[in-house]
Parts: C-alpha cells; structure tokens; sequence
C-alpha cells in the first residue's frame, strides 16, 4: 500500500529490457501511475494490466506524465532510445529535447545518456551516476558473470585457476565470489592499491601494465582456464590469447571497445579453440526483477531528494 503522505508522479518509461517491466511494476507499487513506451505489446502480464498501461505512440505515453524514464543504457546509437523489445519504435533524443521544452515541469531519467543532452538540460538526470546503483549493478552483473562461466565450463570452480582483469567495482565482486567458491584467481589490474587489495583478499596479483603485456600469466605454472575482463579497452594481446589453454573461456564484461581485437579473438579461435563471449547487460538477461527495482528505487530516490512542483495531486494522490 502506498504512502498518500508522499507525492505521486505519472511516469512514462520508454523502451530498454525486461528490467523496464519491473521497474514499472515497482512504482506502480508505490502507488504511482506507468505508461509503457517500445517495451513490446506482451511486456506486462495480465495481472499487472490494471495497474500499468501500454501506450502506441510518444505523444500518447508523455501527455500526462510528470517524469519520463529511459532505460540503462538509453541509447546505442546516440540518436535513438534503445528498444530491443520493440524495433518499430523510434524514439529520438531530438524528440524528448523538444519535449522538456514544451513541459517546464517534465523531468527526464536514463542511463549513460549522452552527455550533451545531460549538460544542456538540468532536468536531466543520468541515474547510473549513482554510486549506490553501480554498486547494486555490479554485483548483479559479478553474479551473473560467475553463473555464465560455470554453464559453459564443465568443471567445478574449486581448483580451477580464474583471471579476473580490472579491479573496480565488478571485478571486486567477482573475485570475492570466485573465492567463495573455492578458485584459484589472479587479478590484473594497473594501480598498485588495487593489486595490493587483491592480494589481501587472496588473489594473486599480477600488473596490467600500459602496453597490456600480461603474457606472463599464461605460463604453464598459472594459465587460466576462464578469464574475465573487465577493462573497456585492448588489454588483452593475442600472444597472450594463444597462449591460454586449449579451449579456454574467455568473458568479456567490458563495454566497446571491449577487451580484445576482433582479429586476435579469431586467430586464437582458429588455433587454440578459444571461446569468447561479450556479454553486455548481464543483470538484464539474468536477474531482471532485481535490476529494474534496483532503478526504480534510485529514481524516486532521486525525485525525494530534489523535490519539484507537487505531481499528480489533483488526482487524490492515486496511481494507475
């Protein structure tokens, strides 16, 4: 049951994965009223039908709303909102710019927005500056990452030797999990605080230098049969991807340009047998529930912390 003493808002969220789904129904929980944009016509079930609505166009989905919430990442092209569930809606960031402008009171929500649109308009917020929800993300995309690995492996994790490349915030988490289970992890990381926080941990520490030579870690005596990379850059050379084991599993968590060349990863591929996945939006795919609550409640704690002209309290503050 909601809380009438708080104040209650008309979102419209528009496209992204099955987190928008549940981010929805999260506010909807809280007594607010959610109209779906691009999310796909079978994104609600039927019992979430009475609370949340589905709209056909932009005009439809924003005339009421106080709040418009984009999904995480907003954008892959830099032009469109992303909308994997629904390919024929195109949103334009143009279009939502042109918006804020008619609705002075309108506020705007995504995640890894372009940064002009966040710079020129203070009504936009990107919530994935949020430290407390990159830390909740991380640990969902460390948990799903660990749960890739150990579907497309046929062994146990006890024993297995595991390289973990970065330190930051999934890398932590996915090494403590590693742990937990029992492997044998090195960590590869370019600050000494961080190798130094690994080895207290318990991993092996092992310098990213500058040029990414890491081939030293692939001796015989420390191979990894899985290794992890986290750093959005080339780290990982093709010398040291010949030199994994034959068959070796190789997740990339890393946003482009990812951790490896194209070219390498087919070489290595053709000689070696490597297998290599990208695996962007891990928490989307694996634990979507959590993922979309975990936005949710950042946005209305974004909302709580800057309060704005009352919403939605002509209508007795009652949500859809």
């Amino acid at each position: 049951m909601s809380d009438t003493s708080k104040p209650v808002y008309r979102f419209a969220v528009i496209g992204g994965d099955g987190r928008m789904t549940h981010l929805g129904e999260r506010l909807a929980e809280e007594g607010h009223a959610v109209c779906f944009l691009g999310c796909g016509e079978t994104c609600l079930s039927s019992d979430a039908r009475g609370h949340l609505r589905v709209c056909a166009t932009l005009s439809k989905a924003v005339e009421e709303a106080t709040a418009v919430i984009l999904p995480l990442p907003a954008t892959r092209d830099g032009i469109t909102v992303h909308c994997p569930r629904d390919p024929a809606c195109r949103v334009c960031f143009s279009e939502l710019a042109a918006l804020m402008k008619q609705a002075p009171d309108l506020r705007l929500f995504g995640g890894k927005l372009p940064a002009d649109l966040v710079r020129e308009e203070p009504r936009v917020t990107d919530y994935y500056e949020s430290e407390v929800l990159q830390l909740r993300n991380a640990y969902l995309t460390a948990e799903a990452a660990l749960m890739t690995a150990m579907e497309l492996t046929d062994r146990a994790m006890r024993g297995m030797r595991v390289a973990v490349v970065g330190y930051g915030r999934i890398g932590r988490y996915l090494s403590r999990l590693l742990l937990s289970l029992g492997a044998e992890v090195t960590v590869c990381a370019r600050r000494a605080e961080s190798l130094f926080e690994a080895a207290a941990e318990g991993c092996h520490p092992r310098l990213l230098s500058d040029g990414g030579a890491m081939e030293e870690m692939v001796t015989p005596s420390a191979a990894p049969s899985v290794i992890f990379n986290t750093v959005p850059a080339h780290v990982l050379s093709r010398g040291l991807l010949l030199g994994l084991p034959r068959d070796a599993l190789l997740i990339d968590l890393a946003s482009s340009p990812f951790g490896v060349v194209d070219e390498d990863v087919r070489v290595a591929t053709a000689e070696r047998g490597l297998r290599y996945l990208r695996a962007p939006s891990l928490p989307g795919a694996y634990a979507p529930r959590d993922a979309g609550r975990i936005i949710a409640e950042c946005v209305l704690g974004m909302l709580a912390e800057e309060p704005r002209t009352p919403l939605a309290q002509e209508k007795g503050g009652e949500g859809v």
